[in-house]
């Protein structure tokens, strides 16, 4: 009796603990991501709309977030870029390393427009990219959007997202 107590009790541990690692796991393999209108959707109750008075701090903003980018990718400067976005200094130079190697030396940008959202305002701006592959360059147009929003608790309006489409 003793031999099939203790065994019991050991069966019930080593299950008690392979379940907890099993969840552990699972947990890490899932991670949940939103879209940028997911994301949205979700503090919708949090915002209020942007009135017509309000647009031209908005724009105002939105040029200010995107030259702190543009400026810091452009000329790989931590300093400019940290304005708009907090990333250590070492995953900036890693991203920075990485749209090198995926689009090329960034050359320009032009202004595109802005799409009136109900709760937001998305400026976006198209980015060019060259690089040279077997003596003829390739460019690369990439579409770099803001959207700006107004909180309900708050008089000016705020960054909401940044990044490219």
């Amino acid at each position: 009796m003793k031999f099939l107590r203790t065994g019991l009790i050991s069966l019930c541990i080593i299950l008690l603990v392979s379940a907890c690692t099993t969840t552990n796991k699972a947990r890490k393999k899932k991670k949940i991501r939103f879209t940028k209108k997911e994301y949205l959707e979700a503090i919708k109750p949090e915002l209020s709309k942007i009135s017509p008075a309000q647009v031209i701090e908005a724009k105002k903003l939105a040029i200010y977030h995107v030259g702190n980018f543009y400026k810091g990718l452009k000329n790989k400067d931590y300093a400019i870029f940290s304005k708009s976005q907090k990333l250590g200094k070492k995953i900036f130079d890693n991203w920075c390393k990485a749209l090198s190697s995926k689009y090329g030396k960034l050359e320009s940008q032009k202004y595109l427009g802005v799409k009136a959202e109900p709760f937001a305002m998305l400026h976006v701006w198209k980015w060019v990219f060259k690089e040279k592959i077997m003596n003829e360059i390739i460019q690369r147009d990439v579409l770099f959007s803001v959207r700006i929003v107004k909180y309900k608790n708050k008089s000016k309006c705020s960054l909401l997202v940044i990044g490219f489409e």
